[in-house]
Order: C-alpha cells, then sequence, then structure tokens
C-alpha cells in the first residue's frame, strides 16, 4: 500500500519538486518491500516459487518509479531559469 499511496500523494501536491519527494519516498518503500519479501522467503514464511515472481514484479515497479522520477527532474530542470542557483541553504 505504501508504494501507490506515496505516488498518489505526490500526483496532488502543488509542485513537481513534491511530487519527486513523493517518488523518491515510493521508490524507498518498494526496496523496504523488496526486503520483506527477500526476508519471507529466507525465512521459509514464503516459498522460493511464491517469491520469485513477485520479487521480479517489485523490481520492475522500482525501475519504472525511477524512470517517472527521471522525467520529472527533466521537466523539473526546464523549468528552472539558466543561470538561477538555489540559495545554500535551501
Amino acid at each position: 500500500m505504501s508504494i501507490p499511496s506515496n505516488i498518489a500523494e505526490g500526483c496532488h501536491r502543488p509542485t513537481d519538486r513534491d511530487f519527486a519527494k513523493f517518488l523518491q519516498i515510493a521508490i524507498a518503500s518498494a526496496t523496504e518491500l523488496e526486503y520483506q519479501l527477500l526476508y519471507a522467503r529466507d525465512t521459509r514464511r514464503l516459498k522460493r516459487a511464491q517469491s520469485g515472481p513477485l520479487l521480479v514484479q517489485v523490481i520492475e515497479v522500482r525501475r519504472m518509479l525511477y524512470g517517472l522520477l527521471k522525467k520529472v527532474r527533466e521537466r523539473l530542470r526546464r523549468q528552472e531559469p539558466p543561470g538561477d542557483a538555489a540559495p545554500p541553504n535551501a
């Protein structure tokens, strides 16, 4: 639930910078889920035959999130005026 919840929350934030932040959180949640699946497999709470396809799916979701984050960051770069540097503590 954490992955899509963070994507949904980020979509309704006012700026692409906010959206990017929530995409990063969703990526971290995907990594957390990957670990949980590995843990469940290693402790035999989940059979290898069950964990394999789930791991493939969560890795694919994370890959797609990285792609979306890259697009959002590219859009952010296009929005920033050239030579406009952020203040040091921004």
